[in-house]
């Protein structure tokens, strides 16, 4: 018995799949065909489709719009087709297949390329997480201007981990319910390494401000870097939880970005007064590394910085 499976393409885009057992096949718009499309342009019973000492062949048998096939340039009423072969008959598009037709390889829900392998082991989860909470431990004793205590110092890391933990578990959550599987582990590992990215940014960006002594560079840098690092962060987690394609997690994440430089640009220049009787500068003028290289007194800062005060003009 001839088995064959015909793919229909209306001009709307709509497109269904019929598995037909029979060695003669009639295709129109009548209720009486083997296979019935509501397409104005196709006649009653339009075309027939038989099986001939193991060939396919398509015939036109309305004597109306004809039938087409793709690779071919001129209208025909008879052909021989081939696993694969498109038909236009109308504006409809009818694709032939054979049971035996290759398929195309299987799309991979996550690609297994290096990042995303090291990312998803348990071990390699649970290092990150417990090194952005040893960061920001430090970060929070860095910035401190007093001694502060012990659960002081921890609890800034601490609120950290549980906001990575939050974060992963809920887009996991969100894969769990796209793609039936979690995977945790992944984004635990994507949010520690954006939370250590947004502490050493943050560092720098200090750093440039103590340099330049301007809160616009700043400004003008944040809005670029962290938008940027955020739109990462939502792409990696898209590609994970979700089956989107490239090209919208794209178009989300570029939105996402530009959104957030546009915000960070209208709260600089809303607080930004039109007349300044003085240049602004950067609020923390902190030298880089404090609490690291070894202090200085008073009495040693004034006997270094004498010969400058020694070259002032009245």
């Amino acid at each position: 018995m001839a088995k064959i499976i015909i793919e229909i393409t209306h001009h709307r885009g709509h497109r269904e799949q019929h598995i037909v057992t029979s060695e003669q096949i009639t295709i129109g718009r009548g209720y009486d065909n083997d296979v019935i499309i509501p397409d104005p342009y196709l006649s009653a019973r339009h075309a027939v489709l038989s099986f001939d000492e193991g060939i396919w062949r398509i015939e036109d048998i309305s004597g109306e719009n004809g039938i087409f096939i793709k690779h071919g340039a001129k209208k025909c009423a008879k052909a021989t087709i081939t696993s694969g072969d498109e038909i236009i008959i109308g504006k409809t598009t009818v694709r032939v297949f054979y049971p035996s037709h290759p398929v195309e390889p299987t799309k991979r829900l996550i690609h297994p390329n290096r990042l995303f392998k090291k990312t998803g082991k348990h071990r390699n989860g649970w290092i990150l997480l417990f090194l952005t909470f040893c960061s920001y431990t430090l970060a929070a004793y860095l910035e401190s201007s007093k001694k502060i205590s012990a659960p002081e110092l921890l609890l800034s890391g601490i609120a950290v981990v549980i906001g990575i933990v939050m974060g992963a578990g809920i887009w996991a959550f969100i894969g769990h319910l796209i793609k039936n599987k979690s995977r945790f582990i992944h984004q635990i590992s994507i949010f520690s390494m954006f939370f250590l990215s947004v502490l050493f940014i943050n560092e720098s960006l200090g750093i440039l401000g103590y340099l330049t002594s301007s809160s616009f560079v700043v400004m003008t840098a944040s809005a670029l870097i962290i938008p940027s690092l955020i739109s990462l962060l939502v792409m990696a987690n898209l590609y994970i939880a979700t089956n989107i394609s490239f090209q919208k997690r794209i178009i989300a994440c570029a939105a996402i970005g530009f959104c957030i430089s546009g915000i960070v640009f209208l709260a600089y220049y809303a607080g930004n007064n039109e007349f300044r009787s003085r240049p602004e500068y950067f609020y923390r003028l902190k030298p880089p590394l404090i609490k690291v290289v070894p202090s200085k007194t008073v009495q040693q800062f004034i006997q270094k910085s004498g010969r400058i005060f020694s070259h002032a003009t009245p």
